[in-house]
């Protein structure tokens, strides 16, 4: 059997079983280079060699791509061949840049959400400002993704217990997440100043569903263009934001993987790594108790 033929079996099981939307649009990403560079090729014919062949072609396509990316395409080729051919292929996984995780600055925050509030009732899209105002604010006190934001149905809060059901997540494993007084004053003016009656938080404009990831997406790119922002503001970053924080507070990591829905702890513990102001402070506390001889000189 072509490999291509597998892909396509792989997408028609998992397609019909169990791909969320965020799902499809990652491996709606991976799989067409994979079928392109062994699409061709027999089942049996591929080996850790052939992998290898194929990363090789990928780098030298994109001279810059990650040992990530590249470990993602080799993760689905060796899942296809396993889950459908019945072919297991043991390859080594491809060492990774740790990154450190840079949160929103405070003073960023702020901008972002003062612009916002100040302009609910400035702007003739004054509706969209509170809307983004709200979304915004929930994120960095949940730390949801965006995904699971626009997903929100109103009939899944509990202001009464400051919480949120969310149905529909990455991986598909049901959750809560919590957010403090505040949110509640905003959430009713949200709800009754603008009349949303909708099943979902945060409708289309056209009321029928939710607002799409890609909408959400653009608003944050022209929000960040008119604002005069260099660094990212991406809705990631509120996620981010929310870990570190969480952290930097004295949480538990357990929970905060309960918080986020990661299905690894591996994945959570890039959060307990000190940010730069940590270590910054850290390290002036500890170099004042000490006095080096060739200072005094």
């Amino acid at each position: 059997m072509k490999f291509t033929k597998a892909i396509d079996k792989f997408v028609l099981l998992h397609q019909s079983e169990d791909w969320n939307a965020e799902t499809q649009r990652y491996y709606k990403g991976k799989i067409p280079n994979i079928r392109k560079y062994l699409g061709n090729h027999n089942v049996l014919d591929i080996d850790k060699y052939t992998i290898a062949e194929f990363t090789k072609s990928q780098r030298d396509r994109n001279p810059d791509i990650s040992n990530t990316t590249l470990n993602r395409y080799r993760d689905i080729t060796v899942r296809i061949l396993r889950e459908i051919c019945d072919h297991d292929i043991k390859i080594k996984k491809l060492r990774e840049k740790v990154k450190i995780i840079k949160n929103l600055k405070e003073d960023v925050v702020n901008t972002i959400l003062d612009h916002l509030y100040t302009n609910r009732n400035l702007n003739k899209n004054f509706k969209e400002y509170y809307k983004y105002y709200f979304m915004f604010n929930l994120m960095l006190e949940t730390g949801v993704r965006i995904s699971e934001v626009i997903n929100i149905k109103i009939s899944n809060i509990d202001i009464h217990d400051r919480s949120i059901f969310l149905d529909v997540t990455k991986y598909d494993k049901e959750r809560y997440v919590f957010f403090p007084t505040e949110i509640v004053d905003i959430y009713m003016k949200y709800i009754h100043r603008y009349g949303i009656k909708d099943v979902y938080l945060f409708p289309s404009n056209n009321q029928v569903r939710h607002l799409t990831r890609n909408t959400v997406m653009r608003f944050i790119r022209r929000l960040q263009k008119r604002l005069g922002m260099e660094k990212s503001i991406s809705s990631h970053k509120w996620r981010h934001t929310f870990a570190s924080r969480f952290i930097e507070n004295g949480g538990s990591l357990p929970i905060l993987q309960d918080l986020l829905g990661h299905k690894n702890i591996e994945t959570t513990m890039i959060y307990v790594h000190m940010n730069k102001n940590q270590l910054k402070t850290a390290y002036d506390e500890n170099i004042k108790n000490r006095k080096a001889k060739h200072w005094q000189k």
